[in-house]
């Protein structure tokens, strides 16, 4: 039986960036949803089904970090991965603790993205 199609939410304010992600998942078989802002994760969480979340760390007018603690308390199956440009020492403790399974840094090796995708590993980046 082949494996269903797995739907991802992409929090990235930066709209061509976002764009070249969905692009890439959609190209390995992933479903993308966009959002630019976080702003309305709460509605997002009762009107679209998706499998994983990935969320930039840091957005304009919400934490990533709050985003995916929203994401966790209505979907807690939802895998989620936080993304960031920069290592913080404080977004992978607190990403943990808001329940991400994953923290990358914006250029990690493809590969290691479609692993975290599509097994249940834990990944934090370390400096």
């Amino acid at each position: 039986m082949p494996e269903e199609k797995k739907t991802i939410l992409l929090v990235e304010p930066y709209t061509q960036l976002r764009e070249a992600y969905a692009y890439y998942l959609a190209m390995h078989g992933y479903e993308v949803i966009q959002d630019g802002t976080g702003l309305d994760i709460e509605k997002i969480c009762q009107t679209e089904k998706f499998d994983i979340a990935i969320v930039n760390v840091r957005l304009n007018n919400i934490t990533g970090i709050d985003v995916i603690r929203k994401i966790k308390t209505v979907l807690p199956k939802v895998k989620a991965i936080g993304i960031s440009f920069t290592f913080q020492t404080s977004y992978a403790r607190d990403l943990k603790n808001a329940g991400a399974s994953a923290y990358l840094l914006k250029g990690t090796d493809e590969k290691i993205l479609l692993r975290i995708l599509k097994g249940d590993e834990e990944y934090f980046v370390r400096q």
